[in-house]
C-alpha cells in the first residue's frame, strides 16, 4: 500500500521532500531494475557530474518506453503536493519532465552535495538497496534512512547528497527534473 510522509521545517512551505513509499508494484518495479542494470553496466559519465557512480545519460530514459509509466505518476504526485500547499490551489501549471538518469553505486562510489537548479521539482528514485543507507537533507538537518521502491520528490534548490556506499551488491536508482510553469488564463 502506498504511504506518503514528509520531511519539513515549516508547515506552511513548499521546502519539504515529499516521500511516496511503495509507490509501484513489485512487476513493474523489477522491469524497471532491470533496465537500468543493462542501462548502467557501463558509465557514460565518466564520474564527470555530482554523481560519482555509472550513470547513464542525462536523456536516456526518454528513449525506454517503459519508464512513461514512471514519470506520468511522479509528474502527477508534484501536481498533487504543490496543489496542496499552494495558496492559490487552482492555479494551472505546466509540468514538463527536463531530464532523466539511471545510476548504478558499487561499493566506494557515491553523490556529492548538490542541488538541481535551474529546475523547479528533482527527485529520486531508489530500485534497490542492498542495506541501509541514507539519503541527507542538510537544509532540514535531516538524514533519511532510504527504502527500495520509494519515490524522494522535493523542491530542486534543496541541496541533498548520498554517502559512501558500503556494500558490495550495487544499489540502483533513478533521479529526475521537472519544471513547472504557470499557465496564464487569458
Amino acid at each position: 500500500m502506498k504511504r506518503v510522509r514528509l520531511i519539513q521545517n515549516n508547515p506552511f512551505s513548499h521546502f519539504a521532500v515529499y516521500i511516496v513509499d511503495n509507490i509501484f508494484d513489485e512487476e513493474y518495479r523489477y522491469q524497471m531494475l532491470a533496465t537500468v542494470k543493462e542501462i548502467t553496466e557501463k558509465d557514460k559519465m565518466n564520474k564527470s557530474t555530482n554523481v560519482k557512480a555509472s550513470m547513464s545519460t542525462w536523456f536516456e530514459l526518454f528513449e525506454h518506453e517503459l519508464f512513461q509509466r514512471f514519470f506520468t505518476e511522479a509528474i502527477e504526485h508534484a501536481q498533487t503536493f504543490y496543489s496542496l500547499r499552494a495558496c492559490v490551489p487552482n492555479e494551472s501549471f505546466d509540468y514538463t519532465l527536463i531530464d532523466a538518469w539511471a545510476m548504478k553505486h558499487s561499493k566506494g562510489d557515491y553523490t556529492l552535495m548538490h542541488t538541481h537548479g535551474p529546475s523547479t521539482w528533482s527527485a529520486a528514485y531508489y530500485l534497490q538497496i542492498p542495506e541501509q543507507t541514507y539519503m541527507k537533507f542538510p537544509d532540514f538537518n535531516h538524514v533519511e534512512p532510504l527504502q527500495a521502491n520509494s519515490l524522494y520528490l522535493f523542491h530542486s534548490l534543496i541541496k541533498h547528497e548520498v554517502g559512501v556506499q558500503q556494500y558490495e551488491e550495487p544499489r540502483y536508482s533513478i533521479a529526475f527534473n521537472i519544471k513547472q510553469d504557470f499557465i496564464k488564463n487569458e
